[in-house]
């Protein structure tokens, strides 16, 4: 995670314990004493979301570099140059920085230093952690290795590996509705809670001023995370 990533998910989550400290107890300490592990919690959620958005933009990067690496090598390109346009068509798509690019710009760096092709694909095939890339990193080593026709090894590899991948998408296009009704079905307890302390704060006031009222808000609390937890786990199990 950058530094700036760092802080908004810092300030993300000062904010949550805010709100909830305030919703469940009427006052801000609560919130204050659990800032530190729940900023813990929140951080490696946020890591892991991230880190996913960051496989994403590897696999449509890495669709959109094997199929020109692949209509480079049907035109009679060698492997260096082919690899070399590669990256350029990346540049000039505006993804220059990303992580395709920056491996790409690593191979080819160690290509010139005098490493081998088969070497510097096997290294990117175990570095990258997508079952996908990771296969077409070990045939496109074996091919070059064997000496097979890498323009037509390429362009099957590169069709079923599209393929798996444009299925991966769709599937996540129909789950996306599913996790958006999860997402607003997580916060309606919380809104539901927020209404009535606004609209009846007599009839809420009890909860927050004695202490029967602390321990029910407690427990209430404890349930509402452990069932936003148990969606949260559902809903990762349907995307993954």
């Amino acid at each position: 995670m950058s530094a700036g990533q760092i802080l908004k998910t810092a300030a993300e989550a000062a904010a949550l314990c805010t709100v909830f400290s305030w919703l469940f107890y009427h006052s801000v300490i609560p919130g204050a004493v659990c800032f530190l592990p729940f900023y813990h919690f929140y951080k490696k959620r946020r890591k892991k979301e991230y880190f996913q958005r960051r496989l994403d933009i590897l696999k449509s990067d890495f669709c959109d570099m094997a199929e020109s690496l692949s209509a480079s090598l049907r035109t009679g390109y060698s492997v260096e140059n082919a690899m070399k346009k590669a990256v350029l068509q990346l540049e000039s798509a505006g993804k220059g920085r990303g992580d395709m690019a920056v491996f790409l710009d690593r191979m080819l760096t160690d290509m010139q230093v005098g490493t081998s092709v088969e070497e510097v694909w096997e290294d990117f095939s175990a570095a990258v952690p997508v079952e996908e890339i990771r296969l077409f990193g070990q045939i496109f080593r074996l091919s070059h290795r064997c000496g097979a026709s890498l323009p037509a090894v390429c362009g099957r590899v590169v069709l079923q590996i599209g393929q798996k991948i444009e299925t991966s998408r769709e599937i996540e296009t129909i789950l996306a509705g599913k996790k958006t009704e999860q997402k607003v079905m997580n916060w309606m307890p919380a809104l539901i809670l927020f209404y009535v302390d606004l609209t009846s704060p007599a009839m809420m006031e009890v909860m927050y001023t004695t202490t029967a009222g602390r321990a029910v808000m407690t427990a209430a609390l404890g349930v509402y995370m452990t069932a936003f937890l148990i969606s949260e786990k559902l809903a990762d199990s349907l995307c993954s």
